[in-house]
């Protein structure tokens, strides 16, 4: 099954999320697991954390990362403030970041 969950564009969009990382899933990924990055928004989570345009997000606290969905759904128990290591491949590495969770706006 591919990694890419319908409801993969809503981190920090509807949905009841008080948190925001701050990108757009590459829907079109065909994936075994994670959540390629196709675009990160300026001053956000993903961006202050050096989140990447083309980095697969693998795991969330050490939690894997099948989609989009599951992402959205780590997204909505998060709150702002909170630091959360993110597990991503960015070329042919793996590297483990800290993301510290901004609230979403109107929050």
């Amino acid at each position: 099954r591919p990694g890419r969950g319908g409801a993969a564009a809503a981190p920090g969009g509807p949905g009841g999320s008080r948190v925001r990382l701050g990108i757009m899933p590459a829907y079109n990924a065909e994936l075994e697991t994670g959540v390629q990055v196709e675009a990160v928004t300026d001053e956000t989570s993903a961006a202050e954390a050096g989140i990447q345009v083309g980095d697969i997000l693998l795991a969330w606290n050490g939690e894997e990362l099948t989609g989009g969905q599951k992402l959205f759904e780590l997204l909505a128990k998060s709150e702002p403030g909170e630091i959360v290591k993110v597990t991503l491949q960015r070329g042919d590495k793996n590297l483990t970041i800290d993301v510290t969770l901004k609230a979403r706006e109107g929050q």
